[in-house]
């Protein structure tokens, strides 16, 4: 094993192999080899072999050590939870992904000093260019690239397009997490603000994801009242803020949405007013991400955190939907295989983990609210992130882990220089 790491060391340009890696990261979707997943491997191979090529170099950071933990606990799951499926196996590599990706882009980033600025401006350019041609000129370009493509009906039914990603939330999922990156590392550069308004314009204009639209006003409203009760900065101000929200509230159940009806968004938002009670089962996609997340969450309470491993939880929904439990939540043409991987990041964590979901979990909150001093925005940066893990996206997704990386890389620096 030494010797292979020896000539790896030997043959591998560094710098382009943390280039490689950046870049498989940020392009999480796209296929070079045929891997029968949305989220392709191409960073975790690239993290793995960083992995080996660092491996003895100082000691490790103790919240990457959390992370190495919740991997053992998931392959011990695994080992005991017999027989071993392929199904278990495959979502293993997600929690092998949560420790990996953010160890290789701790490393790399101490070595590039952070992420190159020219890179991440490129990246959001690459992101929104595809989907600017997708959305006015050819709805296939680079579609190609991908594992699917896209549905030919995506803007007449009133969603958006994908850019480099198999489906519009997945695209309004990455431009959150950029706007996330674009907060923590870049707030005092020159191209800030053009850079979050690209980011928006995509989510809200591009790619048009209900989801994801959601996602953030949960996280504002979220944020605000964590500055109202808990935090003694510009108390006052949130609070406004706070009145300004119930004032919105009871405005949303007066505006008029119809005239809008040809945007998924806001068909949504007109059965949310009409009708509160139908919104999570009248539209399939918005039923089965609630579900994913909604059960697991479910299983792991109610069987007093004790970890159900990879295989449980289509039985677990199946068992639920029999006895009739919570059944005004499953619509009528349910489909049991929708539900052999959780969609939820989070969700996922707690049903197949149990209670040692909770030592990433620690590590996310712990790294964001320890940037506070640095980064006023981090706290909404967090629960922007946990609404965004909460809701359809895996750890199997690079972009996701590696925000890890970078907020663990971030507290190190902030670290070392108040050592200093």
């Amino acid at each position: 094993m030494e010797i292979i790491i020896c000539i790896l060391r030997y043959i591998i340009d560094m710098k382009y192999l943390l280039y490689l890696f950046y870049f498989f990261c940020f392009f999480p979707y796209i296929q070079l080899f045929p891997f029968n997943t949305d989220s392709q491997p191409n960073a975790l191979l690239v993290a793995a072999i960083l992995f080996c090529l660092h491996k003895g170099k100082g000691k490790m950071n103790k919240y990457l050590f959390f992370l190495l933990l919740a991997f053992m606990a998931a392959l011990i799951i695994l080992i005991i939870n017999r027989p071993i499926t392929s199904l278990g196996i495959r979502l293993v590599g997600g929690y092998i992904s949560l420790f990996l990706i953010p160890y290789a882009t701790y490393i790399s980033l101490k070595i590039t000093n952070g992420i190159p600025y020219k890179l991440f401006i490129f990246v959001v350019l690459i992101w929104l260019l595809v989907g600017v041609v997708q959305l006015f000129v050819d709805l296939n370009f680079f579609q190609f690239l991908l594992y699917r493509e896209a549905h030919s009906d995506l803007i007449e039914s009133g969603r958006g397009v994908n850019s480099l990603a198999p489906e519009p939330t997945f695209y309004g999922v990455i431009c959150v997490l950029l706007a996330i990156i674009n907060q923590l590392c870049f707030r005092k550069e020159k191209y800030y603000k053009w850079i979050l308004f690209a980011c928006i314009t995509q989510i809200f204009v591009i790619s048009r994801s209900s989801a994801c639209i959601f996602m953030i006003i949960l996280s504002l409203f979220t944020y605000i009242i964590y500055q109202v009760f808990c935090s003694s900065e510009s108390r006052n101000r949130y609070i406004l803020f706070f009145l300004g929200i119930i004032c919105g509230t009871f405005l949303f159940f007066i505006i008029d949405f119809s005239s809008l009806e040809s945007y998924r968004i806001a068909r949504l938002l007109s059965l949310l007013q009409s009708n509160p009670s139908m919104f999570l089962v009248i539209d399939a996609s918005v039923n089965e991400r609630f579900n994913h997340t909604f059960f697991s969450l479910y299983g792991f309470l109610t069987d007093w955190g004790f970890p159900h491993g990879f295989d449980a939880f289509t039985q677990k929904v199946l068992d639920i939907r029999s006895s009739g439990t919570f059944s005004t939540l499953f619509i009528d043409y349910f489909d049991p295989r929708a539900y052999q991987r959780i969609m939820s990041g989070i969700g996922a964590l707690f049903f197949e983990l149990g209670v040692f979901a909770f030592l990433p979990l620690y590590v996310i909150v712990k790294i964001f609210y320890c940037l506070q001093p640095k980064n006023p925005g981090s706290m909404f940066c967090l629960f922007l992130y946990l609404s965004v893990m909460l809701n359809a996206v895996p750890f199997m997704t690079a972009l996701a882990p590696f925000i890890i990386g970078i907020v663990i890389y971030l507290n190190d620096e902030l670290t070392s220089r108040t050592i200093l």
